[in-house]
């Protein structure tokens, strides 16, 4: 699978990765309570929080103003999974499984997406997904941001009907070696069942989608 031109495009791709990666100090991943709004209030229409499920449908549990409006709905308690089919029911099975790669080895990942709308118009995003802690345990919430490489005058009014992948990689902090490239057939391989006996199940996404979501 070809890689993008560089780890991440876009301010809020990189801004939102800079503080997650503080956030997280020697720790794989920082826990999800330990984030504060107010110090990504640029980034949190573009952003959302992600439930691992055993199912893998990756239910939205809060979803940004900006994003929902790119798909023309309100999509906390959507399934992350069920954004990644096309016009005709065609699934993208490695964009939909990306949040269990990113829990399974615990590394962010940056992609390059291809959006089609209802009126067949397509574009160019930029999808963060990050690890994230719950109550201590891994395999549990991803934070993430979807953000386009250009916002055209139709952004809102043409929803997004679906998402194909394009392109991947691990983003790994400055400090450490330069990200690699994921190559995959196909999607990534779940854990074995000694690995699933680690998951754990949260209860689905809450009312007030209306006010910017609240990461505590």
């Amino acid at each position: 699978m070809p890689a993008t031109g560089g780890t991440m495009k876009h301010d809020v791709t990189r801004a939102l990765f800079t503080y997650w990666n503080a956030l997280r100090g020697e720790r794989s991943a920082p826990e999800r309570g330990a984030i504060d709004p107010t110090a990504i209030r640029a980034e949190l229409p573009f952003a959302f929080i992600l439930e691992i499920d055993e199912a893998d449908s990756f239910p939205i549990r809060l979803a940004g103003t900006r994003v929902s409006a790119l798909f023309g709905r309100d999509l906390q308690g959507a399934a992350y999974a069920g954004l990644f089919a096309g016009p005709g029911g065609e699934r993208d099975l490695r964009g939909a499984a990306l949040p269990r790669l990113v829990c399974d080895d615990m590394t962010p990942v940056v992609a390059g997406l291809e959006a089609v709308t209802r009126a067949g118009r397509t574009l160019a995003l930029e999808l963060l997904l990050l690890p994230l802690r719950h109550g201590g345990r891994t395999h549990a919430r991803v934070l993430g941001c979807l953000t386009p490489e250009a916002a055209p005058v139709w952004y809102g009014l043409d929803p997004v009907v679906g998402l194909a992948l394009r392109s991947v990689r691990f983003a790994h902090p400055p400090a450490e070696t330069a990200p690699r490239e994921i190559v995959a057939a196909g999607p990534p391989e779940r854990p074995s069942a000694e690995r699933r006996r680690h998951l754990f199940v949260y209860e689905g996404g809450r009312a007030g989608a209306s006010r910017p979501p609240a990461m505590a």
